[in-house]
C-alpha cells in the first residue's frame, strides 16, 4: 500500500508526495507495474537502477490518484498520455501535471486551471560556482553575497527546473539570461508564479504555476 502525503489539496491544484524506503519484492513490483499501460511499462523497465524504476512507477501512480481526485478518472488509466517534441507529458484537455523525484522522494502536482512545473532536489555538497553558466548575473550576485550559498543554490536551481517544466522549454530555456529570484517570472506573454516548497532539511523544491488560466 502506498502512503501518500497531500501537501496541497485544493479544488484547482493538488500536490502529492510519497517515499521509497525499501526495495519492493518481485510480487509487489509487478503488482504496481501492472497498474500502468504497456507503453509506460516498456519505458520504465529500461531503467537499470531499482530505486529509479520504483520512483518513476510511484510518480505515475501518484498521477493516477490525482486524476481520480480531480474527477478525471477516465484519464487515470493513462492510455491517452501524450508527449510533446520536448518530451513533456500531457493530456488533451483541461488538466496539466508535473512529476519529479530525487533520492527517496517522489512528488506530483496537477492543476485543472493552469500549466504547472515541479522540481525537487536532494541536498548534497556542491560548489555553486561550478554552475554559474546556468545563472543570470543577478542570481550570481545573490549567490556570491549569500551567507549560505549552497542552500540558495538549490533554491534557485529548483526554481529554474520547475519553470523549465512549466513552460515546456526544458533544456532550451535561457537559464543564463533569466533571473528567477523573484516571486513572479515573465516568459514572453506568460507570467509564472514561483513558490518554494517546504519539505524537510534534506530537500529543496519549487512549484511554478502559470498565473492566467491556460485552458
Amino acid at each position: 500500500m502506498i502512503l501518500i502525503t497531500k501537501i496541497i489539496d485544493r479544488d484547482d491544484l493538488k500536490l502529492y508526495a510519497t517515499d521509497v524506503n525499501l526495495r519492493w519484492d518481485k510480487e509487489t513490483y509487478q503488482e504496481y507495474l501492472d497498474l500502468l499501460p504497456a507503453f509506460i511499462q516498456a519505458k520504465l523497465i529500461t531503467y537499470n537502477n531499482w530505486k529509479d524504476r520504483q520512483l518513476r512507477i510511484l510518480g505515475k501512480l501518484l498521477l493516477k490518484q490525482l486524476l481520480i481526485d480531480f474527477g478525471s478518472a477516465h484519464l487515470s488509466n493513462l492510455l491517452t498520455l501524450k508527449y510533446t517534441n520536448n518530451n513533456r507529458p500531457y493530456f488533451e484537455g483541461n488538466i496539466d501535471f508535473s512529476t519529479t523525484h530525487a533520492e527517496n522522494k517522489v512528488m506530483c502536482a496537477a492543476s485543472i486551471r493552469n500549466k504547472v512545473g515541479l522540481d525537487i532536489e536532494f541536498i548534497k555538497e556542491v560548489n555553486p560556482a561550478g554552475y554559474y553558466q546556468y545563472f543570470s548575473r543577478t542570481d550570481i550576485d545573490l549567490l556570491e553575497k549569500s551567507k549560505d550559498p549552497m542552500q540558495l543554490f538549490y533554491q534557485l536551481w529548483t526554481r529554474k527546473e520547475a519553470l523549465a517544466k512549466a513552460t515546456g522549454l526544458g533544456v532550451m530555456m535561457p537559464f543564463e539570461s533569466l533571473s528567477i529570484s523573484g516571486e513572479y517570472i515573465e516568459m514572453g506573454q506568460e507570467k509564472y508564479q514561483i513558490t518554494d516548497l517546504k519539505i524537510d532539511e534534506n530537500y529543496k523544491g519549487a512549484l511554478a504555476i502559470l498565473t492566467l488560466p491556460f485552458f
